[in-house]
């Protein structure tokens, strides 16, 4: 789980542990702070910060390397 947070990049699909779906725009590292997330979330494109650890779900399918 916290090696898929650390690999959490702009254009990835996630769930957060409060139910919300939407894409990372942006990821932001606080000062040895937590983690902050920016997600555009449907279907009016809101954008939100998140805490990175509110993360449980990485949706977004990788692409088979050829």
């Amino acid at each position: 789980w916290q090696e898929m947070l650390r690999q959490v990049k702009p254009g990835d699909k996630v769930i957060t542990s409060g139910g919300l779906t939407g894409v990372v725009l942006s990821v932001k590292d606080k000062d040895d702070k937590e983690d902050v997330v920016i997600l555009r979330v449907p279907p009016d494109n809101i954008k939100l910060a998140v805490a990175r650890s509110s993360i449980v779900t990485l949706t977004t399918q990788e692409e088979p390397k050829s």
